[in-house]
């Protein structure tokens, strides 16, 4: 999912900087319109996490949500040439995080 989100970005770099960086400042419905796209793409990663019986949905879905932050913040700190991040880095970047949270979910 990272990889092919950021492909798209690296098509089009300033139709992604305006979707994705410049929507935050637009204001109370556009704060809730990323937010609620936030949700959305979180509850798709929650739902390729691993099942859990120690973890309750909730707890599932708030660490999804921290992958999908998180993330955001790396597409953005890429887009903005910062950091020296690369787009493998990011896609790397990400999926370690995933990967790290399924091992934990897996293993409790």
């Amino acid at each position: 999912m990272i990889d092919t989100l950021t492909r798209s970005f690296e098509k089009n770099p300033g139709q992604a900087r305006i979707k994705s960086r410049e929507v935050l400042s637009g204001g109370p419905v556009a704060h809730e319109q990323r937010r609620a796209g936030l949700r959305r793409l979180s509850q798709l990663v929650a739902g390729l996490l691993p099942p859990s019986s120690a973890l309750n949905s909730s707890e599932v879905h708030m660490l999804a949500f921290g992958i999908v932050a998180a993330a955001d913040e790396f597409l953005m700190t890429w887009m903005d040439g910062a950091e020296g991040l690369t787009r493998d880095d990011v896609v790397h970047l990400v999926m370690l995080m995933f990967d790290a949270t399924a091992h934990h979910i897996s293993s409790t």
